[in-house]
């Protein structure tokens, strides 16, 4: 552009030096004005560029400032994380103690409770059972005086039931032990298996321990149910059992020698008379003879003998007077001696005849 203009102002030089100065001057001033106006394009441009690198550096400088704060906060986040994860952390392990810490105190609270509750239910217990162990003796102490008291009442009962059989005609004096309770023992010794009961013939001795001395079939009449009254009227004959293999209770034989007792039971005539027949009309009897004549029963020996001679004060004698024998014979079945007194020099003797409880009985008072 300006050299177009050098070129005009060329042309135009023709019309003179001033003209040409004014174009000269005028085109320097335009040429100064556009240096100027490019001055200042490029100062303007150079200012904005500076500007933009301001602003370009205060962007990368707040850029980094927040990225910095950015970073910062997030490290501060980390941070109050962390923090707040220990605490969080801390706090649960704490309470998870004092939790653990309470759960133990609790347990042991009530293990203690458990153990202080178990120990008074075993004092209440003992004290229970101790109470009923105390009130179970008293009550066997009780029931024991009253069975023993029941005892002694059915003992006296027993004593009291009267069941001897008669005393022979011509006999002096009562006939004794003929209770119920010699009964029921001169049973226990006759009864030596404690079956129960008795044969025929240890119902036989029963009735001899009674007090009898009937013959055997007239007891057995008497065992079968007849009274000694109608017994008697019958006489020995060829009687024989209703049924020879029958037996007998305790209670069943005290009925029978309970219903007899107002019957008859032989006299000391008929065993007189039957002592003199021994003795072949004799008034005397020889010891040898009287041997034989008892040793022949089946429950007899000559140990027996002996023991019942002694018990009738003949226990020397070899000759003895009929009567002086039957009486005291009759004296001892109503009226037998103790074993203490019987048998006091003869415990061979009373050892020989224990086998025979009919001996044993009639010779002896129980208790």
């Amino acid at each position: 552009m300006f050299k177009k203009k050098d070129k005009g102002a060329k042309k135009e030089a023709g019309g003179g030096d001033d003209a040409t100065k004014k174009v000269e001057e005028d085109a320097e001033a335009a040429k100064k004005k556009e240096e100027e106006e490019a001055a200042a394009a490029a100062a303007a441009k150079a200012a904005a560029d500076a500007e933009a690198a301001a602003a370009a550096a205060k962007a990368a400088a707040d850029a980094e400032a927040a990225k910095k704060k950015a970073d910062e906060d997030a490290a501060a986040a980390a941070a109050a994380a962390a923090a707040a994860e220990a605490a969080a952390k801390k706090k649960a392990e704490e309470d998870a103690e004092a939790a653990k810490k309470k759960a133990e105190e609790e347990a042991k609270k009530q293990a203690e409770e458990e153990a202080a509750a178990r120990k008074k239910k075993e004092e209440e217990a003992k004290r229970a059972q101790e109470e009923a162990d105390r009130r179970a003796r008293e009550e066997a102490e009780k029931q024991a005086k009253l069975e023993e008291q029941r005892r002694k009442r059915e003992e006296e009962r027993l004593r009291m039931r009267w069941l001897g059989a008669p005393v022979p005609k011509g006999v002096d004096g009562p006939m004794t032990m003929g209770g119920s309770y010699d009964m029921k023992v001169a049973f226990s010794m006759l009864d030596k298996k404690r079956r129960g009961y008795l044969d025929r013939r240890q119902a036989r001795n029963l009735c001899r321990c009674a007090g009898w001395i009937l013959p055997d079939p007239q007891l057995d009449l008497m065992l079968d149910g007849a009274l000694g009254t109608v017994a008697k009227m019958l006489g020995t004959g060829n009687t024989r059992p209703s049924d020879p293999n029958k037996t007998f209770t305790l209670d069943e034989l005290c009925d029978i020698l309970e219903k007899n007792t107002k019957g008859s039971n032989g006299s000391q005539k008929e065993v007189k008379e039957a002592a003199a027949r021994f003795a072949a009309s004799n008034a005397q009897i020889r010891r040898t003879k009287l041997q034989e004549v008892i040793t022949d029963a089946p429950d007899f020996n000559e140990g027996d003998v002996e023991v019942l001679l002694q018990m009738v004060g003949l226990a020397r004698a070899s000759d003895m007077d009929c009567d002086n024998l039957t009486t005291k014979f009759l004296n001892a079945v109503c009226s037998p001696p103790t074993i203490f007194e019987a048998h006091k020099q003869r415990e061979k003797e009373l050892s020989a005849s224990a086998s025979n409880p009919l001996s044993l009985y009639r010779s002896a008072r129980v208790g």
